[in-house]
């Protein structure tokens, strides 16, 4: 069932003497709620029964996924055919939690594949397909370089998001990381991460490239 629904997270984020610690930033928020689920900002995809079957998948088809969008989205003839290409949030609502530094490129939306964007990505699709990724909604993302993304919540706790970290600057130095919660971590390429977007999360890419 759908409600209303504000919880405090049991672990807070930081420290609460810190003066710059922000208690309302540590809470799970839902109007698509489902009572009983657990509500944990980052979930184990290796050892997660149901996640690790399809993570590994994913993980697998990593080398082919990368290749493929590095390739196609490096033609700008072929990027300018595809449909809303590094779109913004669509509505004012989510461009107001976001900020403008989120920028996505559409293969799936509500369970629809996108007509036009998959043709320029049938690898990648067939990839997702093949490692059985249970999807809602399947897309590229990208942060430019020096900006972030403002805490924000997806509303909705009964579907957990899945990254497959493709081309990261500086990949292992700590410059491009995901905070849930209280739990902050870095995306590194090739790796499946499996997250909670209920918890109020936000993002930054602090390299240069």
């Amino acid at each position: 069932r759908a409600l209303d629904r504000e919880e405090i997270l049991a672990k807070p984020y930081g420290d609460p003497l810190d003066p710059n610690f922000d208690a309302s930033y540590a809470k799970q928020e839902a109007r698509s709620f489902i009572e009983g689920l657990t509500a944990t900002p980052f979930w184990d995809a290796k050892s997660t029964p149901r996640l690790s079957d399809y993570a590994s998948r994913l993980e697998s088809h990593f080398p082919l996924i990368r290749d493929e969008f590095l390739s196609v989205s490096a033609d700008s003839s072929a990027m300018a055919g595809g449909n809303n290409v590094w779109a913004a949030a669509a509505d004012s609502d989510s461009a107001a939690s976001y900020g403008p530094d989120w920028k996505t490129l559409a293969l799936m939306d509500r369970t629809t594949w996108d007509p036009v964007n998959t043709k320029l990505f049938p690898r990648t699709c067939a990839a997702l397909i093949d490692a059985g990724v249970p999807c809602v909604e399947a897309f590229f993302a990208r942060m430019d370089p020096n900006t972030r993304i403002n805490p924000h919540t997806d509303s909705c706790n009964f579907i957990l998001t899945s990254h497959l970290a493709l081309k990261i600057p500086e990949n292992g130095n700590n410059k491009c990381r995901l905070r849930v919660g209280p739990e902050t971590r870095q995306w590194l390429e090739g790796e499946v991460s499996v997250f909670d977007t209920s918890i109020f999360h936000d993002a930054v890419n602090d390299s240069d490239g």
